[in-house]
């Protein structure tokens, strides 16, 4: 019984990073810079790390499945 579970949780998980691999297999596809400078999201990433000088990271999720992610600023070890 416990191998059953075992092997289920090994099954899911190993689907769920095949999912993750295909979505960014076609991200790969697009142009990064057109997709920066359109997306309202990194215009918010932008507009806020430019504000309180910090550097940010974030991916959102999407209902549908896709995921988006984008990263403003930078970061340093030092401040």
């Amino acid at each position: 019984m416990i191998f059953l579970i075992l092997l289920l949780l090994v099954v899911g998980w190993l689907t769920y990073v095949s999912r993750l691999t295909e979505q960014n297999d076609r991200a790969c596809n697009l142009n990064v810079e057109q997709i920066a400078s359109s997306s309202p999201l990194q215009r918010v990433l932008d507009d806020y790390s430019a504000e309180h000088n910090v550097g940010l990271q974030a991916t959102v999720i999407f209902p549908d499945g896709n995921q988006w992610d984008g990263s403003s600023g930078s970061a340093s070890r030092n401040g």
